[in-house]
C-alpha cells in the first residue's frame, strides 16, 4: 500500500520446467516434479487522486509480524497488525477501505453527501488485458495469471436496511502504453446520503450435479456457516456426489426425480453429505432449515406412494392420492438417517413449498392444496375450510418436535388461487407467511394490512398466524396493477416481517 496505489505481486503455479534433466527420488521413493514459478507485479494506481492521503491502519489485531532478514541491525520484529487500511480523503470527499474478507482482499469506497463518485478512476499498470466479463466483473489478465474482482456493489444505508444503486464498471480507452483507466457508472441516488460502492466478494461457488438434471431450490445457513441445500435430481448415484447420506442410491433412476440433501462446509471446500430422498415416483424438496443442533428440515412434493417414499415416524405414513402429496423430513445432524419423514395431504395435489424451525424443534410448514377439509388434515386452525372451487388454497401446518402429529394445520385462501411460497417463525412462536393469491378482498382473509385491497391480475400477501395457529393476527396484499408474487420471509427479533418477490407493477402502482 503507497500513497499513489496498490502494487500485487503474483506468482504462477509451479509447471514442469522444459528440458530439465529427470526429477530426483525423495526420500519416499516418490519422484520430485522439477518447478518453475513465474513472478509478476501488477500496480493499481489511483488516478488524479489527492497525493497528500496516506494508508492508515485501523483495527489493530493481536498478531504481530516479525521479519529476521539480513544483518540483525535491519530485522523487523514485533510491528503491528490491523484489520484494514484506510485511505482518508482520496479524492475530494471520497474514503478508501481495505479489507480481508473470506481470505481475499475487498475494498470499499465511502461517498460522503455532494461528493462525486465519478471523481474516482483508476488503472492497472502490468496486465495484458482488461475487460468487464459478461457477469459484470473486471477481469485483469497478466502473462502469470488473472485478477478477478467482482460485480460491484452500490447502496445507501436507510436505517437497519440497505437500499441497492445500479452500478457497473466503466472502462475507458486503451492508452498506448497499454494502461486501462477504469471508474464505476452509478444511477440514481440520493445525494444527501453517503455512498457504499463495496463490490461483492465471493467466498465460494460451485457446482452440486451429476450428469442429468439437478436442480437446486433452497438454501439454509447454520451458526457456523456450513450451508445446507436441497433440490430434486435425476441423476443416479454413479455421476451424482453422494456421500454418506441419508439415502446413498437414487429411487426412480428410470429418469423421474428423486429429492437430494447436500451440507456444504464453511468454507465450501467440500460436501459433509449428500444424499437422496424419495422413492419410485417423482419427489421434489423446495425447502429446507436448520436448527441450533444441526439437524435439517426438508419440505417438498411427491409422487411416491408409502411402500417406496422413505416414511418413518410421522406425520402421516399414508399416501393421501391426488398427483402429489406434501411431504416433510428431518434429516439427523450427521446427515446418515431421517428422524422422521411423512405426508401432508389429501385427495387432491398437495406441495410444500417452505419451511421453517423454532428453537423447541417444532417445523412449520407451508405451501398449496387443491385438497377439501373433506380429506385434507385440517386441525385448530386458522381456517378449517378450503375456500377455493377447484383451485388452490394455501395451508400451513406445524408438526411437533418428534415428527408425530400436527399440532394445527389450516388453510389460508380465498375464492381464487392461492400458493404459499415462505414461512418464518419468531421466538414467541408465531408463523409469518407469504405467497401469491388472485383472491379479491371479499373473499381473501383481510385483516389489518398491510393492504386490505386487491390491485392486480396476482397480488403477493403476508400473513402472520398466531402461536396457536386458530387465527391471523393479520394478512394483507403487497401488490400493484399487474403481477406480484411473495417469495421469502423472514422476521426479525421484534417481530417485523421481511418479505421478498418478483412484480411487474411499476411504482405508479406498487407500493414502494
Amino acid at each position: 500500500f503507497t500513497r499513489t496505489g496498490i502494487t500485487f505481486a503474483l506468482t504462477s503455479p509451479a509447471k514442469s520446467e522444459a528440458g530439465a534433466a529427470a526429477a530426483p527420488i525423495g526420500e519416499a521413493g516418490r519422484p520430485r516434479q522439477a518447478s518453475a514459478r513465474e513472478r509478476w507485479a501488477v500496480k493499481l494506481d489511483f488516478v488524479g487522486a489527492n497525493p497528500d492521503a496516506k494508508p492508515a491502519g485501523e483495527e489493530r489485531t493481536e498478531a504481530v509480524v516479525s521479519y529476521f532478514k539480513g544483518d540483525r541491525a535491519e530485522w523487523k520484529t514485533g510491528l503491528p497488525t490491523y484489520g484494514r487500511v484506510v485511505y482518508t480523503n482520496l479524492w475530494p470527499g471520497i474514503d478508501l477501505v481495505y479489507s480481508g474478507a473470506g481470505g481475499r482482499l475487498k475494498y470499499t469506497f465511502v461517498v460522503q453527501p455532494g461528493a462525486d463518485p465519478k471523481r474516482i478512476r483508476l488503472a492497472y499498470r502490468g496486465s495484458t488485458a482488461v475487460r468487464v466479463s459478461p457477469e459484470g466483473r473486471l477481469a485483469v489478465s497478466t502473462p502469470v495469471g488473472s485478477l478477478e474482482e467482482d460485480t460491484p456493489y452500490v447502496y445507501q444505508e436507510a436505517g437497519d436496511a440497505r437500499a441497492e444503486v445500479e452500478a457497473a464498471y466503466a472502462l475507458e480507452a486503451e492508452e498506448a502504453d497499454g494502461t486501462r483507466r477504469f471508474g464505476f457508472r452509478v444511477g440514481p441516488y440520493d445525494l444527501g446520503k453517503p455512498l457504499f460502492l463495496d463490490p461483492v466478494v465471493l467466498a465460494y461457488c460451485g457446482y452440486i450435479g451429476g450428469s442429468l438434471g439437478d436442480v437446486a431450490t433452497g438454501v439454509a445457513v447454520d451458526g457456523s456457516g456450513n450451508a445446507y441445500v436441497v433440490g430434486w435430481t435425476q441423476s443416479t448415484e454413479a455421476t451424482f456426489p453422494v456421500t454418506v447420506g441419508p439415502d446413498l442410491t437414487h429411487n426412480s433412476p428410470g429418469g423421474s426425480n428423486d429429492a437430494f440433501i447436500a451440507k456444504v462446509n464453511a468454507a465450501g471446500t467440500a460436501l459433509v453429505y449428500c444424499g437422496y430422498i424419495g422413492g419410485s415416483g417423482d419427489d421434489d424438496a423446495y425447502g429446507v432449515a436448520v436448527d441450533g443442533s444441526g439437524n435439517a428440515y426438508v419440505a417438498g412434493q411427491t409422487t411416491s406412494t408409502e411402500t417406496t417414499f422413505p416414511v418413518t415416524v410421522g406425520p402421516d405414513l399414508t399416501f393421501n392420492g391426488g398427483s402429489y402429496d406434501a411431504f416433510v423430513a428431518k434429516v439427523n445432524a450427521a446427515g446418515t438417517a431421517l428422524v422422521y419423514c411423512g405426508y401432508i395431504g389429501g385427495a387432491s395435489t398437495d406441495g410444500a413449498n417452505a419451511v421453517a424451525v423454532d428453537t423447541s424443534g417444532n417445523a412449520y410448514v407451508t405451501g398449496n392444496t387443491a385438497s377439501r377439509q373433506t380429506s385434507f388434515p385440517v386441525t385448530v386452525g386458522p381456517d378449517l375450510t378450503h375456500n377455493g372451487n377447484g383451485t388452490d388454497d394455501v395451508f400451513v401446518a406445524k408438526v411437533n418436535a418428534a415428527g408425530t402429529a400436527l399440532v394445527y394445520c389450516g388453510y389460508i385462501g380465498g375464492a381464487g388461487n392461492e400458493e404459499g411460497y415462505g414461512v418464518a417463525v419468531d421466538g414467541s412462536g408465531n408463523a409469518y407467511v407469504t405467497g401469491v393469491t388472485t383472491s379479491d378482498q371479499t373473499s381473501f382473509p383481510v385483516t389489518v394490512g398491510p393492504g386490505l385491497t386487491f390491485k392486480g391480475v396476482y397480488d403477493a400477501f403476508v400473513a402472520k398466524v398466531n402461536a396457536a395457529g386458530t387465527a391471523l393476527v393479520y394478512c394483507g396484499y403487497i401488490g400493484g396493477a399487474n403481477n406480484d408474487y411473495g417469495q421469502s420471509v423472514a422476521v426479525d427479533g421484534s417481530g417485523n416481517a421481511y418479505i421478498t418477490g418478483h412484480t411487474n407493477s411499476d411504482e405508479t402502482s406498487f407500493p414502494v
